[in-house]
């Protein structure tokens, strides 16, 4: 895949910038980044899927074992570590996502991950307060709900699979007009599968773009992103005004061009390819090592918002660190055995079978 992983880096590199304390911006990028990652999950999963029924003789549970291997090891290091800091040096000044009390109940909903995506209003998991340890792994929880759902997606009929998109897209873009604590853009516009499985289903359709049917779909949907963030900005409505609701709508506009742009700009060279694959595979790991970078820079380093650049350098450097080890940990030991073991390689390879 032609610089999916650059892609992937910088949408990382995003959500950790959104997250440095004291950071104020109009339109935050980590937001737009996370509707992209959504995105970018829906086409690969679709892909990769598809290789699970081609390959597999239990597709199905190949597949879900599969995620799980992928995304788990990993998780499970950096909660591990997380907990083990918080109770050493205590609850941190500066990052208020990292002030919960470490309990039993706290721990085993942390690591089954799934739970922590119930952090919001109406549907809230009172014992994960104020966030997981892992404060993003409320977006990597979505993703697993969209695991899930995955074959029977891919099983529906073109009929069924458009009602399905139909309702979550209703659901998704009418919670907007919402900003209270039930039905509202916050939980249901960017953060629960029932509204953004509509993204994830918009990277599936982008998959196979070349289809007639999913190439009408695909572009319907981003014009319908179009459509309502140009009705954000020239309405001015305060039907609108309501959380990460300009957020969603850019990275819904934003999502088919980077699509295009990472599904047909060659990388060239097997320097540059081995470069993009590097960094695809530290984009991950940056996303669930930089609130423990930052705090480590906090507790351990004495840094604080008040010598902002040191902060922010040594976070960011004990980020790349980490995830350059869980890179290669997941490269050299976990990868090689998982695709050692479902019996075929990544279509991301290029190696076929």
């Amino acid at each position: 895949m032609d610089l999916l992983g650059t892609v992937r880096f910088l949408l990382a590199c995003l959500v950790f910038f959104s997250h440095i304390p004291g950071v104020v911006i109009p339109i935050n990028p980590g937001v737009v980044s996370v509707i992209c990652f959504y995105f970018i999950s829906g086409y690969l999963m679709k892909k990769s899927y598809t290789r699970f029924v081609k390959y597999s003789d239990t597709p199905v549970s190949a597949f879900y074992f599969d995620r799980c291997i992928k995304l788990l090891p990993q998780y499970w290091i950096v909660l591990s570590v997380t907990v083990i800091m918080l109770s050493i040096f205590g609850k941190s000044e500066y990052l208020w996502f990292l002030n919960g009390d470490i309990n039993f109940l706290s721990v085993f909903l942390n690591t089954i991950l799934i739970p922590t995506n119930y952090i919001f209003e109406p549907f809230s998991v009172k014992a994960l307060f104020p966030h997981p340890f892992i404060p993003p792994a409320w977006s990597l929880a979505t993703e697993f709900h969209f695991y899930l759902l995955m074959p029977l997606l891919f099983m529906m009929s073109k009929s069924m699979w458009l009602a399905v998109l139909s309702f979550v897209l209703l659901i998704q873009f009418s919670s907007f007009f919402y900003g209270g604590n039930g039905f509202n853009s916050n939980s249901f516009g960017y953060r629960y599968i029932f509204g953004v499985l509509s993204v994830f289903m918009f990277g599936y359709a982008f998959a196979e773009f070349k289809q007639g049917f999913y190439k009408a779909v695909t572009l319907t949907i981003w014009v319908l992103f179009i459509v309502f963030m140009l009705f954000y900005f020239i309405s001015k409505s305060e039907l609108l005004n309501n959380p990460q609701v300009v957020e969603v709508l850019l990275g819904g506009v934003l999502a088919l061009p980077l699509g295009m742009m990472f599904s047909r700009v060659k990388r060239g060279g097997l320097y540059l390819g081995r470069v993009d694959r590097f960094l695809g595979g530290l984009a991950y790991p940056i996303f669930i090592t930089h609130f423990l970078s930052l705090y480590l820079s906090e507790k351990m380093f004495g840094q604080s918002s008040d010598h902002y650049f040191k902060y922010v350098l040594i976070a960011a450097f004990i980020c790349l660190f980490l995830s350059t080890i869980l890179h290669c940990f997941q490269r050299y030991i976990v990868d090689r055995a998982r695709i050692e073991a479902r019996g075929f390689s990544s279509w991301l390879d290029g190696t076929g079978r």
